[in-house]
């Protein structure tokens, strides 16, 4: 089996120039008196997704138990596809590259950031990039509909960072970023619960107050997060940094619970029996509710929650007139 060629005989890419260049689609013009009438587009050469990242740079992958078990190969990577309504900042480690222990000497990662992030990360680790270099990173893709044969979407998405926070070996900073995403994601699902209570105790279900309020918060965060990654140098303590993310998150999460819980209505303090998932029946109203966003916050923001300063409020229902 030579080079470029696949156990069934078909030519694959044997590097970045032909993986560029490969003919994915075929065109034929219908010429007529020197002019094209007419065009038929067909299909091209087939490429296979699977474990293309040494070609690929662009693109970030996941390993895949399903097609490792299909193929019988381990391990297996496949191209990671974008969520339409997910912003780029919420997969940030996903994104940075990791450069530690040698493959050797450990398991296959889980991820695999673009290698042209990797090699960023190259780079810096062996200082050939300032510290304070400026990475501009750029996500586009394509959500299809129908069997994959129609566009239904194109998002496109951008992120700006210091080269520091690429692939450093155990950096703070990276941590600190990861850190960072991870505060924000479960402060937003504490909010999301939050709502999808309240919505309980008034007779709802709660399902869709709770996507409603989990889109709300990370809206809130987005430019936020942005703007701090932004401040993540070699110049700022990680550890301080991460503190005031955090108090920055509870500010604007906090106020967004205060609000859901003072928009809540008479229903919700008056509460009702709920079964949960656990098959358990138990009264929940808003009271019960504020009292478990108050201690999801703390735990999704522990260092702000360990300031003597922070005391999380609770609101109380609106006044209303009879």
């Amino acid at each position: 089996m030579g080079p470029g060629i696949e156990g069934d005989g078909d030519r694959v890419p044997v590097g970045l120039a032909d993986q560029l260049t490969w003919p994915s689609r075929r065109i034929r013009l219908e010429i007529r008196d020197g002019r094209a009438v007419g065009v038929l587009i067909a299909n091209g050469d087939a490429l296979s997704p699977q474990n293309r990242f040494r070609t690929e740079t662009m693109t970030g992958w996941r390993r895949s138990t399903p097609q490792e078990k299909k193929l019988k190969q381990v391990p297996v990577y496949m191209p990671r596809t974008h969520q339409p309504d997910r912003a780029m900042w919420r997969g940030l480690e996903a994104m940075l590259a990791q450069i530690d222990a040698p493959a050797a000497y450990r398991e296959a990662a889980a991820e695999l950031s673009p290698a042209v992030l990797s090699w960023l990360a190259v780079l810096r680790f062996d200082e050939y990039l300032p510290a304070d270099f400026v990475v501009r990173t750029r996500a586009i893709g394509i959500s299809y509909g129908s069997q994959s044969s129609v566009v239904d979407e194109i998002m496109s998405d951008s992120l700006i960072m210091h080269s520091v926070v690429l692939g450093e070996r155990g950096s703070d900073l990276r941590l600190a970023a990861v850190a960072g995403v991870g505060a924000a994601e479960a402060a937003v699902r504490a909010l999301g619960d939050l709502a999808g209570n309240l919505a309980i105790a008034a007779g709802g279900d709660g399902t869709g107050d709770r996507e409603r309020a989990r889109e709300l918060g990370f809206f809130g965060l987005d430019n936020r997060f942005r703007t701090w990654l932004e401040m993540l140098t070699l110049d700022v303590d990680s550890y301080d940094l991460r503190t005031d993310w955090e108090r920055e998150v509870h500010q604007l999460i906090s106020s967004l619970g205060d609000q859901l819980i003072a928009a809540a209505g008479i229903p919700a303090w008056i509460g009702r029996e709920h079964r949960g998932r656990d098959g358990q029946s138990r009264q929940i109203d808003a009271s019960l509710a504020a009292g478990w966003f108050t201690a999801a916050l703390s735990k999704a923001l522990p260092l702000f929650a360990a300031l003597p300063a922070a005391t999380p409020r609770v609101a109380t229902p609106a006044a209303t007139s009879t």
